[in-house]
């Protein structure tokens, strides 16, 4: 049997930890709940203020300065601007799509945009980086890593006092830090929705209603992986109950399930209202798309409509194509 890391994935929710190893030593992370957001929130303030009381800069005062210098300009929060709201532009042109072809190239300019705006704002954070919000956020992110890191997978006894963590090596720090990037990656939404569209967790899905049933855990004493996991068991269940449209060959691709159903109400008035004896024929659409759109149609290429009527269409053939 072929390693699956989704399983693996899959495995660490349920437990409510991840295992990595340090120096030799397995060590255990603790997956973290909103109670953690809260602790964050409250650290975060907490060393901004340490650091507005040694006079360090806030985010404004440090913007104010580099708009001085020239560093960052006027034109530079202008573009973050722009392509904040063509990306917001180009996402709601794509809920009204309907061809898959259409859709798919849609995203990929978004994807596009979307790494043109994140190296504006990395630049952006990275000129702030010497701000009290920014010390701040160092500070309460390490406090956090801290509180997570366990010697016992009963995650009774944390591994490090606050004493102990300061003293750690840069390079142990970054390796622990390097783990955990690693671990939320392989855990991010995308993966625990691929997890819940798995062949493994098809005997899971159904239970996904109750958090209690699911874990024996009342809801506010899950993970938030967990409640991520029990949201898109619902999610996913309740599209597979309520479609059976949905191609096989997407049914393990969250984003094309997404798509497939934001485009459905669409794709029902096209397949009304474009269908006729003779078949049916969609400008634009690729072979693919016809495919998905109505897989029990018989197509036509406008070319073959073409050679049927002669080689042109007249105004009154045309106006009956459009509907």
């Amino acid at each position: 049997m072929n390693y699956n890391p989704l399983l693996s994935s899959l495995i660490q929710i349920f437990d409510g930890y991840s295992r990595f190893d340090l120096n030799g030593q397995t060590l255990f992370f603790r997956h973290f709940s909103l109670r953690d957001h809260e602790s964050i929130s409250i650290n975060f303030e907490k060393y901004k203020n340490i650091a507005i009381s040694k006079g360090v800069e806030t985010e404004n005062q440090t913007r104010e300065r580099l708009l001085k210098d020239g560093s960052w300009t006027d034109d530079d929060e202008l573009s973050i601007a722009e392509l904040e709201s063509y990306i917001s532009n180009l996402k709601k042109t794509k809920s009204k799509l309907f061809l898959p072809s259409q859709v798919e190239e849609h995203q990929k300019i978004i994807d596009e945009e979307t790494s043109k705006l994140n190296l504006l704002l990395n630049r952006k954070r990275e000129l702030d980086s010497t701000s009290a919000e920014s010390y701040a956020s160092k500070m309460s992110n390490e406090e956090f890593l801290r509180m997570l890191v366990y010697e016992d997978r009963e995650l009774k006894k944390i591994k490090y006092s606050y004493e102990e963590f300061g003293e750690l090596t840069s390079t142990e720090l970054s390796e622990i830090s390097s783990k955990y990037l690693s671990l939320s990656e392989s855990l991010n939404e995308d993966n625990i929705q691929k997890i819940v569209l798995q062949d493994f967790f098809n005997m899971y899905i159904s239970s996904c209603e109750d958090s209690y049933s699911f874990f024996g855990k009342f809801i506010h004493e899950l993970t938030t992986y967990q409640m991520k996991l029990l949201l898109f068991g619902k999610i996913f269940n309740n599209i597979f109950q309520y479609n059976d449209d949905i191609p096989d060959s997407i049914k393990k691709d969250p984003r094309a399930i997404f798509n497939f159903i934001e485009s459905k109400k669409v794709r029902e008035k096209f397949q009304s209202e474009s269908k006729d004896s003779d078949g049916t024929m969609v400008f634009g659409a690729t072979k693919e798309d016809i495919e998905i759109l109505d897989p029990k149609a018989k197509k036509q290429s406008l070319s073959s409509i073409l050679e049927k009527s002669g080689g042109s269409l007249n105004m009154e053939q045309m106006m009956d194509l459009l509907g």
